[in-house]
């Protein structure tokens, strides 16, 4: 399974974004609201603000692709080879692939060597009928058509497997193996295409398979019949005995000449072919059976033996009917001179002579003899380019990190004056390298001996003879190194010649710096150019000569002579075509030159005389033979388990060993991987295996030996060993500690998905139901009081509104009148009830009708028994308190007034003055209402309207129409009846934006602004006074936020706690469909709806995981930290937390509040309404699970402020019990932690000698004394210690880990409330990460005190703490508090020591909490007094980099980091998926044990894609145009 998704090899299908008709109803909030639209006066309804519609498309989209991407890697992570039912299969297999091999699969299926091959030619008949009967290498020349040999016996194989299977016999496999991971797709195209392609698998290690367990590899061997792979796969299932030989039917070897010494195809042979009872049939291929310069006969009898397979071929003649031989020419170039070094050479090598540059050094002094000058020097403008610059950075950097590791520091770097102190210098130099070689000038080349050799000239004049006109010449040029061909192709490319087409195919090593230029993918995608003759000359190293499906050619040329036999019959094998050339450039005079063309020749001749005098009936290998070539290897140990046949070699121990290693840590771990330490006495060499901190064996110290390598197996071997002796190694010698590991939980328990469900939500609270049903005889008073922090320009009457019962404590909160202006809302509940009469509740009840009638152009029927509040006008009476009399706060005067009062209409003669600075409404319609300002002079009602007033439709001939809103017939008779003497008056609207929670836009204050003109007879004039009905435009924002602090408030009943309304509120608001995407655009942002959840959620989860800790420590007094960790994630992750909330006992998902002011629904409910819009409060809206859960986790954190604050934690207690829902947590206060806790024995046991002095030091340096000794001892016993009285500290490790953050996280959260919980993520890492507290624990000498076992333990200590004692020695009082950032490598032992201390204070001082943050306060809190110091800290964390790059470089914002559903496998491992969305494009991809782990993996290989990536490359490769629509949005 690839870690690396290639977008632009992967296509998505276009996502349907179409509402379903079931969905039509969602408005932009997911939230579905019934209403009947139908009304004339629709046009009232509040301008929306510019639609996200098509941002939420591309997001379903993105995550449609995603979901696509994600099955995909679960089936493939499953079964790890889906069956390839069509050819097309195999190309959508290959997606799941890294994208080199992506394209290597791709390319292999389109290419020649998929095509169906349908006739045998004779020669290939007569070997099949031979293969057969018996084991055969087949030596043929490349091209000749070996692999269709393999195929016909494949056929032949399966067909007698079929026969067998139904007679009863076991089911067996047929390998086809290769040397490399491009053949596997090669070699899988051919078999697909000739064989049935389900029955066809492919391995290679891109499918993780030195992860696989037995059950993976029971489900390959069941699918198919054929599995083509690399040979290392298989040799490794074999060690393993997850595949048996006797389980096999046939074994095909690819190129078969690499079976000798230590090759996987060796070792498949004589670790597990030659001595198993029952073997599988052979079959091998080859161009010749000699690798290298060596004794024919020799090497003939090793191959065969190894093999266990007589060597085959047939007669030239026959052969050459098929695959025509080329020419063979000699090119005579001139002598060459000495080589030297050029004045780039000597500045570059003066200025940074650097071990990574020492290969560069070498070529390009060479290359001034063999190439020349010009192309010496082009070479340092690849080796030194910026982005090549960059890897040899980070390989120098990754060089002295691990000389870091104790014991890793060598001789050879002190010589060298090369030890880590020295990097910035190093750095330094190698930047300065870099800039001298960009200022350097190449000139354009000129075809002379003066800048180029007599070689390259030569080159240059015969290829000018093929290619100086239109030609159908195919050209293959051989060279040896991977430079010389970048280089050749570079030169080629400038040489003029017009129908010369260059390019470069060379071999691939991962993580060579060289190498850096060429990949899979370029590999693939040159050979797929050259088949189609878009390149028509290829500069290619020795990956060329066999293996790769690479077209025939017409003219090949050995620019580097071969050195075997085989190189050069597989190099001229690529001159197939009829009347083609193969020459061979000699350097004239040259002995050596035409002895090895002489040689190669003579040598061809010889072998194939010697292979057709073979006996037929000669024995293969000898006993004897066979003896004597396995004792050469009777030094390496070998260990079988009787009960699985899996084998442990000397070899494969090193390969066990990392695996193990591997498996031990969280993926964040600072250390997890082997170290071998080395000491050497005269010629013998002995390793010292370290392991990391966490596994429960060290190490072990291996055999002494003459060879270094064979020492470093000897020392892995015995510790595998010790592994196993302990458990930790399993019958196949597969770790079996990960399936401990907590991660495993965590990812079977998180809710990864987003996707939506639908769930009833209120929007009504109860409290309004409250008294209903009867004529009330008192109402309570809640006075609203508006304070606005700068003088306003309208001024404002004073009002209350009137309830049945009194409202509940309201908190104090924002509105912004006249657009910006921030007012403070108070609500003030009088303690006096208003004792009602007849005719005070008449004129209540009328006023109130009035009011929304006017005001809002609402007329309801009256029903004063369901009637759920009253507004009515207040005295602006300074000094108000609660205690004051109800009716000494009421404006009677003013309530019977416009009780009683009807609106006046304009008639002629009447004072134009008295209609000025009034509030006039339309009765007609609610679009219109004005306060009126000012007679405007020399102007008519038939005076022509400004150009300046915004348009109406039809009524722009003058003022008075331009007023009226009727119809257009009844307009016309108004108009012909109307006064002509009218006055006409300035005016300003009205604004529709009801919504004034939150600031009006640019736009809306701009349209607010306008001065209207109007004529006062199409209008009437209201009684309430413009001030009054200024002040109620105000009251559906505020009824709006006082309905969702009731709603909260209801929600803290159903989960009976005493929350704030304010912090209640908090904890149920999501103001955006993607709340939980910090610093990302949001999505369907609902404006004013205050704070949202995501702060206390931040919050709320580390009180959970805090409380839940210290519930596990007490409740499991002898679980593991692993188990501890497993049952933690049973209760705090998100599916337990959602299950809890959507239970019947409680639906929190109904009080969430996802929709923001809505001016349908804040109308008094139940009333009917006899004009204006029919608000209907039916709804619904849609809620990810996981909003769920974090609306749970903000909950805990409102309930742990509220119980913080009033120094007692029982309701927090209470809350994590209530939403956990568990019997693991069923404390309902903080002091049943205390009393559930039984001290284990080892606590009270009393304390020795050693334990009081322990005690005795702890006291004096920190200041707490311990009442139980043996506690804080095993704080500080390390897990090597296996020989301790007490336990390790890993329990109370857990436990202060917990602890630790909890108190990081609060006081971030309450030092910095107006930071989004991405700061506080990114600030707190710096605080609780291992390399802070590590550093901690040097500062208040635990390291003195911890008690491990192992040299390298201690090593590690004291090699850190002597850096950081060194520091604060030199720094003294003045010491810099973030100097702990720049020492590396701290050991994970001494962050855990502090942690574990924390948890045992806390034990010992009787759960008291106050202990913890003293000690916190004290010693850590001190660092971070200047939280800037660490504004840096997080970038280096591969997400929060991958996010700023993706933002900041690159401008996107349709891009999402993605966790998928975990699923387990059978192996009982749990896994969840991760992957980078660029847009539609997946940009990476990655598993790991949790969600966290994956998603940092994903962000490391996204970084590694992105490197070196400009911005219009960036746009152009994944479609990214976010600037453009960003700025179109803004101007929309």
């Amino acid at each position: 399974m690839g870690l690396l998704y290639d977008n632009s090899s992967s296509t998505f299908p276009e996502q349907d974004t179409r509402q379903n008709p079931s969905q039509l109803s969602l408005n932009k909030q997911g939230v579905s609201i019934s209403s009947n639209e139908d009304e004339p006066d629709s046009d009232i309804e509040e301008k929306p603000l510019p639609s996200n519609d098509t941002r939420h498309g591309r997001k379903l989209a993105q995550s449609a692709a995603f979901n696509k991407l994600l099955e995909n890697e679960i089936a493939s992570a499953a079964n790890h080879d889906p069956p390839s039912k069509s050819n097309d299969a195999l190309t959508l297999d290959s997606q799941e692939l890294p994208n080199d091999l992506q394209t290597a699969a791709q390319l292999a299926n389109r290419g020649q060597a998929s095509k169906i091959i349908d006739k045998a030619r004779e020669y290939q008949t007569e070997l099949f009928e031979r293969a057969k009967t018996q084991n055969l290498i087949a030596v043929l020349d490349t091209g000749s058509g070996k692999t269709l040999i393999a195929v016909m016996l494949l056929k032949h194989i399966l067909k007698q497997e079929h026969i067998d299977r139904a007679n009863g016999q076991g089911r067996k496999t047929a390998f086809f193996l290769v040397d490399s991971v491009t053949l596997v797709f090669q070699q899988h195209a051919v078999l697909a295409n000739n064989l049935d392609s389900r029955e066809i698998g492919r391995l290679c290690g891109a499918d993780d398979t030195d992860k696989w367990e037995r059950e993976d590899w029971v489900r390959q061997l069941e699918q198919y019949n054929v599995i083509v792979c690399t040979a290392e796969v298989l040799a490794q299932a074999l060690l393993k005995a997850f595949v048996r030989m006797q389980n096999v039917s046939l074994l095909i070897f690819d190129e078969a000449h690499h079976c000798h010494d230590n090759h996987p195809y060796a070792r498949i042979m004589k670790d597990h072919y030659l001595n198993c009872p029952m073997k599988p049939r052979i079959f091998g291929m080859t161009a010749s059976p000699v690798n290298a310069k060596t004794d024919l006969a020799q090497a003939t009898i090793r191959l065969e033996t190894l093999l266990n397979a007589r060597i085959a071929t047939t007669t030239t003649l026959s052969l050459d009917e098929h695959v025509p031989r080329p020419e063979e020419k000699l090119w005579e170039y001139d002598e060459l001179q000495a080589p030297f070094e050029t004045d780039l050479y000597k500045a570059v090598r003066l200025t940074c002579d650097i071990p990574e540059l020492k290969s560069a050094f070498t070529f390009t002094k060479q290359a001034t003899s063999q190439l020349g000058t010009w192309c010496a020097d082009r070479i340092w403008h690849y080796e030194l380019s910026s982005q090549a610059a960059g890897s040899i950075e980070r390989s120098i950097e990754r060089r002295l990190k691990k000389s870091t590791n104790p014991g890793i520091i060598s001789n050879e770097l002190r010589r060298q004056n090369d030890m880590p102190e020295k990097k910035d210098e190093k750095l330094t130099k190698l930047r300065s390298a870099v800039e001298i070689v960009a200022k350097h000038h190449v000139a354009e080349p000129i075809f002379s001996p003066t800048i180029l050799s007599p070689k390259v000239c030569f080159l240059w004049r015969m290829l000018q003879e093929y290619f100086e006109r239109p030609t159908d010449t195919q050209c293959i040029v051989f060279v040896k190194q991977r430079r010389t061909a970048l280089v050749l192709a570079d030169l080629f490319q400038r040489s003029g010649l017009e129908h010369l087409r260059c390019s470069t195919l060379v071999g691939i090593r991962s993580g060579s710096i060289e190498d850096m230029h060429f990949s899979f993918r370029s590999q693939m995608l040159t050979v797929q150019s050259f088949r189609k003759r878009d390149i028509n000359c290829l500069f290619a190293t020795s990956v060329a000569e066999e293996g790769l499906d690479i077209p025939s050619c017409n003219l090949v040329v050995r620019f580097d002579l071969y050195d075997t036999l085989i190189e050069y019959m597989q190099s001229r094998g690529r001159a197939r075509r009829k009347n083609s050339t193969y020459a061979h450039m000699l350097e004239r005079n040259n002995a050596f030159h035409e002895n090895i063309t002489s040689e190669v020749r003579t040598s061809e001749k010889l072998l194939r005389g010697f292979i057709k005098k073979l006996p037929e009936d000669r024995l293969l290998g000898s006993e004897p033979y066979i003896e004597s070539m396995l004792h050469k290897e009777r030094h390496l140990k070998t260990v079988t388990i009787k009960e699985t046949g899996a084998k442990l070699s000397t070899r494969s121990s090193l390969k066990v060993l990392e695996q193990y290693a591997n498996s031990l840590q969280y993926e964040n771990a600072t250390f997890n991987h082997v170290i071998y330490n080395m000491k050497s006495e005269g010629t013998m060499f002995q390793y010292q295996v370290v392991l990391p901190e966490e596994s429960p064996v060290t190490g072990a110290i291996g055999d002494a030996h003459g060879s270094k390598s064979l020492a470093k197996q000897y020392a892995a071997f015995w510790t595998c060993l010790a592994l196993r002796k302990q458990g930790l190694l399993d019958d196949h010698w597969e770790t079996t500690y990960h399936k401990r590991r907590p991660e495993m939980a965590n990812a079977r328990l998180a809710i990864t998905n987003k996707k939506q469900h639908k769930y009833a939500m209120l929007t009504k609270s109860m409290f309004w139901k409250g008294g209903s049903g009867q004529i009330p005889t008192h109402l309570f008073v809640t006075v609203i009081d508006l304070r606005s922090q700068k003088p306003l320009s309208n001024s404002m009457s004073h009002l209350a509104i009137l309830t049945r019962k009194p409202l509940p404590e309201m908190p104090t909160f924002p509105v912004f009148l006249e657009g910006a202006v921030e007012t403070q809302v108070t609500l003030e509940t009088l303690h006096d009830k208003l004792q009602l009469d007849h005719n005070l509740f008449d004129y209540l009840t009328d006023f109130t009708l009035k009011m929304f009638d006017d005001v809002f152009h609402k007329s309801f029927q009256r029903a004063d028994t369901i009637m759920p509040y009253w507004v009515a006008p207040v005295k602006n009476v300074q000094d108000r308190k609660p205690s004051i009399k109800a009716l000494g706060v009421l404006n009677l005067d003013m309530l019977q007034e416009i009780a009683t009062s009807q609106r006046i209409r304009w008639r002629p003669q009447m004072n134009p003055e008295t209609w000025t600075e009034r509030f006039l409404v339309d009765e007609n319609s609610g679009k219109y209402r004005y306060f009126s300002q000012n007679v405007v002079p020399g102007l008519g009602p038939f005076s022509p309207v400004p150009k300046s007033l915004p348009h109406r439709r039809t009524r722009m001939e003058n003022i008075l129409e331009y007023t009226s809103s009727l119809f257009p017939n009844s307009r016309k008779v108004f108009v012909e009846k109307a006064d002509r003497e009218q006055p006409v008056l300035s005016a300003k609207l009205v604004s529709l934006r009801l919504n004034i929670l939150d600031k009006s836009t640019e736009a809306e204050h701009e349209e607010e602004s306008i001065e209207y003109l109007i004529c006062p007879e199409a209008l009437e004039l209201s009684p309430f006074p413009e001030s009054f009905a200024r002040v109620c435009l105000a009251l559906p924002a505020i009824l709006s936020r006082v309905e969702s602090y009731l709603i909260a408030l209801e929600a803290t009943q159903v989960l009976n706690l005493s929350i704030p309304a304010s912090l209640a509120l908090e904890a149920l608001t999501k103001d955006s469909d993607n709340t939980e995407e910090h610093q990302k655009e949001q999505i369907h942002v609902q404006r004013g709806m205050g704070k949202n959840y995501e702060r206390l959620e931040f919050l709320g989860d580390a009180w959970l995981k805090m409380a839940t800790s210290v519930g596990l420590f007490v409740f499991h007094p002898t679980s593991d930290e692993y188990d501890s960790h497993v049952l933690r994630m049973q209760l705090i992750c998100n599916q337990n937390l959602y299950d809890g909330a959507v239970d019947e006992s409680l639906c929190l998902t109904k009080y969430i509040r996802t929709q923001g002011f809505n001016r349908r629904t804040w109308y008094p409910e139940g009333l009917h309404l006899l004009k204006g819009k029919m608000p209907n409060f039916e709804a619904s809206h849609g809620l990810a699970m996981k909003s769920v859960a974090d609306v749970c986790e903000a909950f805990l954190g409102a309930a742990y402020l509220t119980s913080k604050d009033s120094n007692n934690l029982d309701m927090a207690v209470q809350a994590v019990s209530r939403l956990v829902h568990n019997d693991e947590h069923s404390m309902t206060a903080w002091s049943d932690y205390s009393r559930t806790y039984s001290l284990p024995s080892y606590q009270t046991h009393a304390a020795d000698g050693f334990d009081k002095h322990l005690a005795s030091k702890i006291l004096d340096r920190l200041g707490y004394e311990f009442k139980y000794p043996r506690l804080l001892r095993s704080a500080l016993t390390h897990p090597s210690d296996s020989w301790s009285p007490v336990p390790n500290y890993q329990r109370l490790e857990f436990l202060g880990d917990a602890l630790f953050d909890m108190v990081a996280i609060e006081h971030i959260f309450r030092r910095f409330p107006e930071r989004d919980p991405q700061w506080m993520t990114e600030h707190k890492m710096a605080m609780v990460s291992n390399k802070f507290l590590a550093a901690v624990a040097v500062e208040i000498d635990l390291d003195k005190y911890l008690s491990f076992n192992g040299a390298a333990v201690g090593a590690q200590i004291a090699s850190y703490s002597k850096q950081v004692r060194q520091i604060l020695q030199e720094g003294g009082n003045a010491v810099e508090a973030d100097y702990w950032t720049v020492i590396d490598h701290p050991p994970k032992c001494l962050s855990d020591a502090v942690e574990a201390y924390i948890g045992a204070i806390f034990i010992d001082s009787d759960f008291n909490f106050s202990v913890v943050e003293d000690f916190i306060a004290r010693y850590i809190l001190w660092h971070f007094e200047d939280m800037k110091l660490y504004d840096t800290f997080a970038n280096a964390h591969p997400t929060t980099l991958l996010h700023k790059r993706l933002t900041d470089e690159y401008g996107c914002m349709e891009y999402r980091l993605m966790t998928g559903e975990p699923f387990r496998n059978d192996g009982g491992v749990s896994r969840i998926f991760a992957g980078l969305m660029i847009h539609n494009s997946a940009v990476s991809k990655a598993f790991a044990s949790s969600g966290k782990s994956a998603k940092v993996k994903a962000s490391e290989e996204a970084l590694r894609t992105l490197e070196g990536l400009s911005l219009p490359e960036f746009r152009a490769r994944y479609g990214c145009d976010c600037h453009r629509k960003t700025f179109e949005e803004r101007i929309t």
